[in-house]
């Protein structure tokens, strides 16, 4: 049978000490007050609204863009097209077939010489400064040039601009869109006729052959306006051919006007000098930008760069939370590195360097040593936090007898104890759909004596150890069963360190702006960040919550900077603080100055770039670093003093007072006085706890019960799985994602031993199960390894914030 912890979880039963999750959430009850029914309709009209105007047609002459872009991207790319096609012609074309055009005699030189091609293109342009008759020539070939691309290129630069910025058109119907294509086809052929007479001269006419080639141009570009852009391929394939057979056409057309050229030369000729004439291609940047003043952007480009704007957003929102997800073992290594530095340093400062070395005689012997060491800190960690909670109890229960005695101070009174238990014992009540704040207001109405009473209630007399449970700082989730015997409580504070640190972005029609109090820094780690004086009190009661979870040994997730914790302790900031927090201001800023001579060489520097010297000002410049600092100079005398003020202020100064405010709700719960045993790391160690899980530690901790095989089984397939799979499965058994300070942390509510266990019966074809009040994780009595994997799979797969019961 269960323990009294609760009910077994998962595979269909909710979980011991914890919360079914959010199957069984119910409705918020604000959905149905007139504030929720307010926002709804608020919600329901800017959605029809949004709705109305994405349907919307824009007016007549906005439709017009496309066209007008033409219009003025012929204008402006007509001298190089006449450049092309006089060089082609006088490439290709045999003199005794048909002579040459008069306006040939501009491109001079060999055709496969880019210089041909821009003396072409020059000559062509001092030809209209020299002689304004051929003004009337030009005007007239830009004119059908651009009208040629007007009528057979308008749809297909409509869908361009969609297909350009990611985004579709419409599709169209098949034939209607061939048989309109290639009607305007046979207009744009006679359009391209005109425009290579008034070029080259001559007197042809358009030929059945000439018009049938604009008629497959038209049903290439009706392809391409028929799928509306939704077929890359065929729309690439379709504006292929026809650029090839408006090629073919334009020498066909040139052998009716009487200027026979072979088609395969004729074709590689027109190819080479585009390809020469490319850079003048750069004059579509200000044809679209004076499109774009003129017309405004299209409705379906705005639309895909709002929607870029939103996937942005959302992969900076991935790429952080995978920041997030990283976070905990690069903080971990970090401090790993600086708890080997320091026990080295506490080993040579005790005297205990010449027992260290002896250690050393055989390699098994410095292995052991070595790992004892690492022990150290959790142990010396766990021994401070026992001497803290029974200072507590000390203090804490004086200040409870006062408060339970009657006016007159001689008797306890009857009524102020009830009044205290009951209080005591009345969990706070938060809303998952809004954590932080129904959680921290909450902390901050409750009175210390009350928060505190499961700890002090100890050292009162005549109160037996079995309730003790039920006092204190308890958790219960609106709308979800669970009784909290320590299981929901450490639940919570892993919801409530995910919620707090992944705040999602406030909806435009939310009436509440979310809570928004830590920022990430340099390093990875939370911090506090500028706020207004609401979200002050909120830093204020997370400085209580910090505190309870250091003093009900349940920690808080939350990967803090070493900042506030040594503000938490008291204890100075330092320059070497800023080399570790940020490597970048301490070698650009404060290493050059701590050289000799380095503040004499700083001021000269100033004083050579023409700016003002150096004083006691912050790295911004908004604040003074010591009274009257804007008229003191740093000099070689006072630059220690200045790079310590300097460095304190750019790791604080903006944020001075909502630490001051994290601080003190902190103190409130927890005196300064009885931390100061404690390191940063140890606090820290105490505060959010351990994220980093070793499987062989986890191991050699756990006390199985049944089958050893199948727990054997259970490592090994922790073994294979990554962090945040470690990190689930104790959260899993545990109720929480953290260790308190290593295995030997896990303790109850009254300091007990409590272990991580592992009983392995029941039914084999159930899934895991877990009493999280306990530490006890129920595995099925499986007879295959890979039955039992698969069924860990799942688990995890289910468990977490979102889990769902079956």
């Amino acid at each position: 049978t269960p323990r009294a912890g609760g009910t077994p979880r998962a595979g269909g039963t909710p979980r011991a000490g914890g919360t079914p999750r959010a199957a069984d959430r119910t409705p918020r009850s604000g959905d149905k007050t007139p504030r929720g029914r307010w926002r709804r309709a608020v919600a329901r009209v800017c959605a029809q609204n949004a709705v109305a105007k994405a349907f919307e047609p824009e007016p007549l002459w906005q439709q017009m863009r496309p066209y007008a872009i033409l219009a003025t991207s012929g204008i402006a790319f007509s001298p190089i097209t006449q450049a092309i096609l006089l060089g082609s012609v006088r490439a290709t074309s045999s003199p005794s077939a048909g002579g040459m055009p008069e306006a040939a005699a501009v491109m001079v030189g060999s055709w496969w010489s880019p210089a041909f091609w821009w003396k072409g293109l020059g000559g062509l342009m001092w030809r209209l400064l020299r002689d304004p008759r051929s003004w009337r020539q030009y005007i007239r070939g830009t004119a059908f040039f651009a009208l040629h691309d007007v009528i057979t290129r308008g749809r297909v630069q409509w869908i361009e601009q969609a297909t350009e910025a990611g985004a579709v058109r419409p599709k169209q119907p098949m034939l209607r869109s061939l048989a309109f294509e290639a009607a305007c086809g046979i207009a744009g052929a006679c359009m391209s006729m005109e425009y290579m007479r008034s070029i080259l001269g001559g007197q042809g006419h358009p030929s059945l052959r000439f018009l049938a080639l604009g008629a497959a141009a038209g049903f290439a570009r009706g392809a391409v306006v028929s799928t509306g852009g939704q077929q890359p391929r065929v729309q690439t394939v379709c504006s292929w051919t026809e650029f090839m057979l408006e090629v073919v056409a334009e020498r066909e057309c040139a052998a009716l006007l009487g200027f026979p050229c072979p088609l395969a030369r004729y074709v590689g000729v027109v190819l080479y000098g585009i390809g020469n004439l490319m850079p003048w291609g750069l004059l579509i940047v200000p044809v679209n930008r004076l499109m774009l003043r003129v017309f405004g952007e299209d409705p379906i480009v705005e639309q895909k760069e709002a929607l870029e704007r939103v996937a942005l957003e959302l992969e900076t929102s991935k790429r952080g939370r995978e920041e997030l997800a990283n976070a905990r073992q690069r903080v971990t290594a970090y401090f790993g590195k600086v708890e080997l530095a320091s026990l080295w340093q506490k080993v040579r400062a005790t005297g205990g360097c010449r027992k260290f070395v002896a250690a050393t005689a055989g390699p098994m012997e410095l292995v052991r040593t070595l790992s004892d060491s690492l022990l150290a800190p959790q142990d010396a960690a766990q021994r401070g936090l026992e001497c803290i909670l029974m200072q507590i109890a000390s203090q804490r229960s004086q200040d409870l007898q006062s408060l339970m005695t009657d006016e007159q101070g001689c008797r306890l009174s009857q009524d102020a104890i009830i009044d205290a238990l009951e209080d005591a014992a009345t969990p706070i009540i938060v809303k998952r759909s809004d954590m932080v704040r129904s959680a921290l207001v909450q902390i901050a109405d409750k009175s210390v004596e009350h928060l505190l009473l499961g700890v002090t209630v100890k050292s009162l007399d005549g109160v037996e150890s079995s309730g003790l449970k039920y006092l204190g700082f308890r958790v219960h989730f609106a709308g979800e069963d669970g009784f909290d015997m320590g299981g929901v409580r450490k639940d919570f504070m892993d919801c409530f360190a995910h919620a707090l640190t992944h705040a999602e972005e406030p909806s435009p029609f939310t009436l509440v702006d979310p809570v928004n109090i830590l920022g990430l820094g340099a390093d990875s780690t939370w911090r506090p960040i500028p706020c207004d004086e609401e979200q002050k009190s909120y830093l204020w009661a997370l400085g209580r919550l910090l505190a309870l979870a250091l003093v009900y040994r349940c920690p808080c997730p939350i990967q803090l900077s070493c900042l506030v914790f040594k503000c938490l302790l008291g204890t100075p900031l330092r320059p070497g603080d800023v080399r570790q927090l940020d490597p970048d201001f301490w070698n650009h800023r404060v290493k050059p100055l701590l050289t000799t001579g380095g503040a004499d060489r700083r001021q000269a520097e100033l004083e050579e770039w023409g700016m003002d010297p150096l004083t006691f000002i912050s790295a911004d410049g908004e604040r003074e670093l010591c009274e009257g600092g804007a008229d003191r100079l740093v000099t070689e005398q006072n630059r220690g003093e200045y790079a310590q003020l300097l460095c304190e202020d750019f790791l604080i100064g903006p944020v001075r007072t909502e630490i001051g405010c994290l601080v003190m709700g902190f103190h409130e719960v927890v005196p300064q006085e009885l931390i100061r045993p404690l390191d940063a790391e140890q606090l820290r160690m105490l505060v959010c706890g351990v994220a980093e899980i070793d499987v062989d530690s986890w191991q050699e901790h756990a006390i199985v019960q049944g089958d050893a095989r199948v727990a054997r089984w259970f490592f090994d397939w922790l073994r294979r799985r990554p962090q945040e799979t470690r990190s689930k499965m104790l959260a899993f058994a545990t109720g929480s994602s953290v260790l308190p300070s290593g295995w030997k942390g896990l303790k109850d509510q009254q300091g007990n031993p409590l272990p991580f266990r592992i009983l392995a019966q029941g039914d084999p074809e159930c899934l895991p199960s877990a009493h999280t009040c306990a530490n006890l994780l129920v595995l099925p009595p499986v007879k295959s390894r890979i039955v039992l994997e698969k069924r860990l799979d799942r688990v995890v797969e289910l468990a977490g914030r979102e889990m769902l019961l079956l």
